[in-house]
């Protein structure tokens, strides 16, 4: 419930139809649909749902979260009064861009980009119990793209590859008039367009479509060594370099293992995806319904 209700001492009508309008807006759901008892719950337009999901998950398994996540772009991205910058047609352009601002690719430098073009970068995964929590949402919003990131996920390489499959997915024009919403990236049902993404993503970040020969398992003093030389000569975070050693030779205990003990993989890649949607977010153009909305999800928990 708002923090408003709460602190009412009596309650009148119009207070009963101001609360189903603002439980309608966080729950996208149609304001007549929850004043009329007698009528089936029925959600609003929005941009055509694209699930890529695994195997055995069904869409209605996915359908709330598209639905709150349509909710949380609809606020964040009407929040921003400055035009989206459209970005270079390929990820090896994009790459180009970062690496002549900052030392290497890594999820702060992504975000950052992605925020200097405009484009909101957001995490939230707070969904009702038993609801499945996508990796990533990629959308439009009134000619605006934006990124929400609902992996659980803490490990900041980890992320940034996710924000990069999405960023790959808007770039690519997967996303024109429609929300895509990505499952599981390691495990969902694959087709050309999560093919692209991918292939995006590997060239954003390694500068080349196929970047590394894993001949062979390696211990933790070669894997040291060689993922620190990888990561000094192409400019991108450590822990990728772990993490693509690891998908190849299906070495993760070990690569998990690995991240715990590399200082930049160590801090919290949710909370630093919302730090700079803090920084960003233009509040004052928020409703207080929309602010305390935000604020209950977590997305801008201090």
């Amino acid at each position: 419930m708002p923090s408003w209700w709460r602190s009412l001492t009596s309650i009148t009508p119009s207070d009963f139809i101001n609360l189903a309008h603002s439980l309608s807006k966080r729950l996208s759901l149609d304001v007549q649909s929850i004043l009329k008892l007698d009528m089936p719950h029925e959600f609003p337009s929005f941009p055509d749902p694209a699930f890529k999901k695994n195997k055995n998950t069904t869409i209605e398994k996915l359908r709330l979260a598209s639905y709150l996540n349509w909710r949380l772009i609809e606020i964040v991205g009407g929040s921003i009064s400055e035009p989206y910058i459209p970005m270079p047609n390929t990820s090896f352009q994009i790459r180009e861009e970062i690496l002549s601002k900052y030392s290497s690719i890594n999820l702060q430098s992504l975000i950052k980009y992605c925020w200097e073009h405009y484009l909101p970068v957001v995490h939230f995964n707070k969904f009702p119990k038993n609801t499945c929590k996508p990796d990533g949402f990629a959308s439009n919003f009134s000619d605006r793209p934006v990124i929400v990131i609902g992996s659980d996920l803490q490990a900041p390489s980890k992320l940034l590859f996710i924000v990069a499959h999405e960023l790959g997915h808007i770039v690519l024009g997967h996303v024109k008039d429609k929300m895509l919403i990505d499952e599981n990236l390691r495990k969902q049902e694959r087709d050309d367009d999560e093919d692209q993404a991918d292939r995006f993503a590997i060239e954003l970040l390694f500068g080349r479509t196929d970047p590394y020969k894993w001949d062979k398992k390696l211990d933790y003093t070669q894997l040291k060594r060689i993922s620190q030389d990888f990561s000094k000569q192409d400019r991108v975070a450590q822990g990728a370099i772990l993490l693509n050693y690891a998908y190849h030779k299906n070495d993760w205990k070990k690569v998990n293992g690995f991240l715990k003990t590399v200082k930049p993989e160590l801090i919290n890649a949710p909370a630093v995806i919302n730090d700079f949607l803090k920084l960003n977010l233009h509040s004052e153009r928020l409703s207080d319904d929309a602010s305390d909305y935000l604020h209950r999800i977590e997305v801008l928990a201090a």
